[in-house]
């Protein structure tokens, strides 16, 4: 059997015909037409065998996780780094955490079996989407920084939305980030 095969988020469809030409799947990437499914693409990772339907349930836990991160980040009231944002996801109670009631966010404690390691892999990939950026501020009044010499001592590595993570977050799309098979929860 033949398929099309996304050279962006690796995602593949029974073909039909090979007539098409300049296909696009969802998440915009351009779909190749493929006689068998590759064990693995060019760029070294690996294609899945999945069902269409298991593959749109794959694409929508990984968006859904995606926008309870988004939504964290949307709802606090000030600028936090990454690690109080994994801190808060996985609903732990730190001074801080008490002290300015980030415990009363709606998403406090959604992703509490995620480690912080698994977390951080989901950042980076929201991050890689352009969905987040970090933002160096000072410390001491508040403005970006454009040195960054005196690492760790004059500014904090604040999370911030992107214009796409807010249009993201509110969407009905599906997209594809690969997460689940860096974190190795996809067997092939």
């Amino acid at each position: 059997m033949a398929y099309w095969i996304c050279d962006k988020c690796k995602l593949y469809f029974p073909a039909r015909n090979e007539d098409k030409v300049n296909m696009r799947c969802k998440c915009g990437g351009k779909l190749t037409y493929h006689e068998k499914i590759p064990l693995e693409t060019e760029a070294g990772t690996r294609v899945y065998n999945f069902s269409p339907t298991m593959q749109k349930l794959i694409m929508g836990y990984e968006s859904a996780l995606s926008r309870i991160i988004l939504n964290c980040i949307d709802e606090l009231y000030f600028p936090v780094s990454t690690k109080i944002t994994m801190l808060i996801l996985q609903g732990v109670q730190t001074p801080f955490i008490k002290k300015h009631r980030l415990y009363e966010l709606e998403t406090y404690s959604m992703l509490s079996n995620f480690s912080q390691n698994n977390l951080l892999v989901i950042i980076e990939s929201l991050m890689n989407k352009n969905f987040l950026k970090l933002e160096h501020v000072s410390r001491y009044d508040s403005k970006p920084v454009s040195n960054l010499t005196d690492e760790g001592l004059g500014y904090v590595s604040i999370l911030k939305l992107t214009e796409e993570g807010k249009t993201f977050k509110t969407s009905d799309e599906n997209v594809y980030f690969g997460f689940m098979e860096e974190l190795d929860i996809l067997k092939a």
